[in-house]
């Protein structure tokens, strides 16, 4: 099982999935966020779903050697994976041994950022269609109830979470999944792509902490809520509570926030001397491209 999300943000597009793949007792990391590694021009495709797995390997490798190293207008990209979609649904799902049909249903999310444009879609069959905000697939799809709590658009009605608020959302969701289902897990997988068409990845370092910290967090709101709608507990005693409360998120942010400042102090050193982190990208990261917001 999977989950898979594509969230559209006011300055680019973040991709995200979880990395566990389970076929009766055994469950092994694989990667389900897929980008090629050479591209042409302005082209930039980065590609995840959910489903019957040979099908999206075979649809996301067709779309990897026929779009990335072609100069596409959008239209051309989009039309191009219905033609690719349209061919495995109509010659090759047909004759594919399987119990039965729905055994060979998949989705896919798709980001592209083509030489005229750019956008997130998802397919459904045959079909591609834009995705306006974000969208979640797999069965991770229980998340979508928290996705919508936390996602914001302006009064013009187009997103505006920053692609580094956008990672912290997809984290948050993955975290999510992972915590309710079993057959959920392994590392958390997130690539931003820019409006621009530059290609960031998530700090190695961010995930796990952010991963501690929703933990934690979901402990003390909920304490927090339980408290506020209880009126057994006195106005002192809440008041209390709220204090104590927002004590610890102080203390949360300022420990991520040192975390922070002393990781990137530590990757420039090794970039300042030509190398590089085990297991960092060598690309600069959400984190490090994104501003602050006030």
């Amino acid at each position: 099982m999977t989950i898979a999300a594509g969230i559209l943000c006011a300055d680019g597009i973040v991709m995200c999935a979880d990395s566990q793949e389970i076929v009766g007792d055994f469950k092994w990391p694989v990667k389900k966020l897929r980008f090629p590694r050479i591209t042409t021009g302005d082209t930039r495709l980065v590609v995840t779903g959910a489903g019957f797995g040979p099908a999206i390997d075979a649809v996301t490798d067709t779309m990897f050697s026929r779009i990335s190293m072609a100069m596409l207008t959008r239209e051309q990209t989009l039309e191009t994976i219905r033609d690719i979609l349209r061919d495995i649904y109509k010659n090759d799902l047909p004759i594919h041994p399987a119990g039965q049909l729905s055994d060979l249903d998949f989705r896919l999310l798709v980001a592209f950022h083509a030489s005229d444009g750019w956008g997130l879609f998802i397919t459904s069959g045959p079909l591609i269609v834009p995705v306006e905000d974000f969208e979640v697939i797999g069965s991770g799809e229980v998340t979508k109830f928290f996705a919508h709590l936390m996602y914001r658009k302006n009064l013009l009605d187009r997103p505006s979470l920053s692609m580094y608020e956008g990672t912290v959302l997809a984290a948050y969701l993955i975290h999510l999944a992972k915590s309710q289902m079993s057959s959920i897990g392994g590392k958390s997988q997130i690539v931003a792509l820019g409006a621009d068409g530059n290609m960031l990845f998530a700090n190695e370092w961010e995930i796990p902490h952010w991963e501690n910290f929703f933990t934690s967090y979901q402990g003390w709101s909920h304490e927090l809520m339980l408290d506020c709608a209880n009126p057994l507990v006195d106005r002192q005693h809440f008041a209390a509570n709220l204090n104590k409360y927002a004590s610890r998120v102080r203390a949360a942010k300022k420990s991520l926030a040192a975390k922070r400042a002393e990781w990137d102090r530590l990757w420039e050193q090794v970039r300042e001397a030509g190398g590089m982190l085990a297991g960092h990208t060598p690309t600069p990261s959400v984190s490090q491209k994104s501003k602050g917001r006030q």
